[in-house]
């Protein structure tokens, strides 16, 4: 499951759109879906005109998810408060 969201932080409204919800099944990881999911709401992304996508992750699963993100090609841009107030790191990918 993934979602596109125009915006998901209300602390950074300048920013969008945003992957938002990826969540795979346990018993469907490391087989690939992530990777097309992602690659999905990219292309959907592309076709609305949009130069860039955004997420973010939370500080406490910042090690295993940065990791997978950064080899995926995203870039961390900076930190800001996701909408319960905790503390979460935002990526960006540019669609160019």
């Amino acid at each position: 499951m993934v979602s596109v969201k125009e915006n998901d932080m209300r602390s950074r409204s300048d920013l969008g759109p945003w992957l938002s919800a990826l969540y795979i099944m346990p018993e469907y990881r490391e087989k690939g879906f992530a990777e097309r999911l992602i690659e999905y709401v990219k292309e959907y992304a592309r076709t609305l005109g949009f130069t860039a996508i955004y997420l973010f992750i939370d500080v406490s699963d910042e090690s295993k998810l940065a990791m997978y993100y950064k080899k995926l090609g995203w870039a961390y841009i900076g930190e800001s408060l996701d909408n319960d107030g905790f503390n979460a790191k935002i990526y960006k990918f540019d669609l160019h």
